[in-house]
């Protein structure tokens, strides 16, 4: 082989090196000549391939998170852009989204049931550290049934002539709290108003018999 060829050869496998460890390091942007001949050539041409499936993917992802932020969440990559391996891993890219996504809506349709007054909507037990959604929804169910059953136990305790009875707050936090403080207060006020009624029923029944002859 000519020296002038070896030479040029050599340079074209520097060249070459370089871009490989550009792509190599994850910077795609690096630009892949063409005018190699031979060998050179067609290492060229594959890395020019892989650029290109990494810009794609990269474009993919960009496009899907783009669309999830705007509120469309079904949106997935188009692995119908890619080949082998690159495919599978845009395959495996929308298989962990969508679960992410399946998972919000299960318990998002575990809480309309509640809205709809169903607190026995079961909730698919989720494995690992997923287990929090679980421990949520169940944190409000079990507000929300422990509410209604101290209502409902203030009620029988009341027709059975127990008016003193209140609801035990106690029982819970923040709002469910409040609800039951107020409850109770509802509660209370609405035998106290009975009971006045009563008394002033009393009074005049009392005041009539003292002003007959």
């Amino acid at each position: 082989m000519p020296r002038g060829a070896r030479r040029t050869e050599a340079a074209q496998l520097t060249e070459l090196a370089a871009i490989a460890e550009r792509i190599a390091a994850g910077d795609f942007s690096v630009p892949v000549t063409a005018t190699m001949t031979g060998d050179a050539g067609r290492v060229v041409t594959a890395l020019a391939a892989v650029q290109d499936s990494f810009t794609t993917i990269k474009s993919e992802v960009r496009r899907m998170t783009s669309e999830h932020a705007r509120g469309d969440i079904d949106v997935v990559m188009d692995r119908s852009r890619f080949r082998g391996t690159v495919a599978e891993i845009a395959e495996d890219v929308n298989d962990l989204v969508n679960s992410h996504i399946g998972v919000k809506k299960q318990a998002m349709a575990v809480v309309k049931k509640f809205g709809e007054g169903d607190f026995s909507a079961p909730m698919e037990v989720l494995p690992g550290k997923k287990a929090f959604v679980n421990q949520a929804v169940e944190q409000v169910r079990s507000n929300l049934t422990g509410l209604v059953e101290q209502i409902n136990h203030m009620s029988a305790e009341h027709d059975k002539g127990e008016i003193d009875f209140r609801i035990d707050e106690t029982r819970f936090q923040g709002a469910y709290q409040a609800m039951a403080r107020g409850l109770s207060a509802k509660d209370a006020a609405r035998e106290v108003a009975t009971a006045t009624g009563r008394a002033r029923r009393d009074l005049y029944a009392i005041a009539s018999e003292m002003r007959s002859p």
